[in-house]
């Protein structure tokens, strides 16, 4: 498919904290990122280095989705206890939520895929959900910000003639 327009310029906002977004899925992304001149930022809970070892350069208090062109969520890191419940995760659902709600492109980068198992939503390419590897996530992000950038069939739509 042929890219309608370059993103140069455009912004991913990269949902992170302590445990989602590992420096091997950034060290993934930013190339493909950087080869189209695009910017990222990786939102967390709070901004400097978190535990992942991942640097954090924006809070969920000081920025909003509003502000990203699309947003991508790092893989949950594996650990030994029991998965982490959505009521631990209320911030980046908000987020992630809002996000959705005006249409962005969302990936969602292995593991990350509980985040949109909280909310209800699925990976489906025909609203702008991506889920599976991070090259490939990113890959399906970069395309669908050159051709339809929003989303809008992910919400119905009134039918002009119920109304006749």
């Amino acid at each position: 498919m042929e890219p309608n327009k370059s993103n140069e310029g455009l912004v991913i906002g990269i949902l992170a904290d302590d445990g989602i977004l590992s420096p091997a899925d950034l060290g993934d992304v930013v190339p493909l990122l950087s080869a189209q001149r695009v910017l990222y930022e990786v939102v967390a809970p709070r901004m400097g280095h978190l535990q992942s070892g991942v640097v954090a350069n924006q809070s969920f208090i000081t920025t909003g989705s509003i502000f990203y062109d699309a947003i991508l969520v790092g893989s949950i890191a594996r650990s030994s206890g029991p998965p982490r419940p959505c009521s631990a995760m209320t911030v980046q659902l908000d987020f992630l939520a809002e996000a959705y709600s005006h249409g962005k492109a969302v990936g969602v980068i292995g593991s990350g895929s509980a985040l949109l198992q909280c909310l209800g939503y699925r990976a489906d390419e025909m609203t702008g959900v991506f889920s599976g590897g991070a090259q490939d996530v990113t890959t399906n992000l970069l395309t669908a910000l050159s051709g339809p950038v929003r989303f809008p069939n992910r919400f119905p739509v009134d039918d002009p003639n119920i109304c006749q």
